[in-house]
C-alpha cells in the first residue's frame, strides 16, 4: 500500500482526492460516489490527479504526486479543503447533554 492509499483508508476525517491544474481544482470526497458528469468535466478542464487530502488524528494531512505542478494545485486546494471540513464540522447537529439527559427521563422505570 502506498502512502496515498495509507492516506485514504487511515483517514478519520474527510478525505478528498484533488483533481486539478494550476490553481484550479476539483475536491473529490472519496466517501461518495462520483458522477460521470464531474469527472467528463475534469476531463474537458484538462484535470490532473495532483494527490489526496484527509484529517488523520485531528490534524489535516496531505500526500502529493512528485509533480511542481501537483504541488502548486495541492496547496490551493488544501485551503478549500480545510475550509470545508471545518464547514461540515460546524454543521453536525450537537447532540449535547441536556438531549441526552431527556432521553435518559423518557426510559420506562424498570422498578415496577
Amino acid at each position: 500500500m502506498d502512502a496515498m492509499q495509507r492516506l485514504a483508508f487511515e483517514a478519520d476525517g474527510g478525505v478528498m482526492a484533488v483533481l486539478g491544474r494550476g490553481e484550479s481544482y476539483l475536491l473529490v470526497d472519496l466517501d461518495a460516489p462520483l458522477p460521470q458528469e464531474v469527472m467528463d468535466d475534469a476531463a474537458r478542464r484538462g484535470y490532473a490527479f495532483c494527490g489526496v487530502l484527509g484529517i488523520i488524528g485531528g490534524k489535516a494531512t496531505a500526500k502529493c504526486e512528485r509533480d511542481p505542478q501537483a504541488a502548486c494545485t495541492m496547496l490551493h486546494a488544501a485551503l478549500g479543503f480545510v475550509a470545508l471540513t471545518a464547514d461540515r464540522l460546524r454543521s453536525k447537529p450537537k447532540d449535547g447533554f441536556a438531549a441526552w439527559m431527556q432521553r435518559i427521563m423518557e426510559l420506562p422505570d424498570a422498578r415496577g
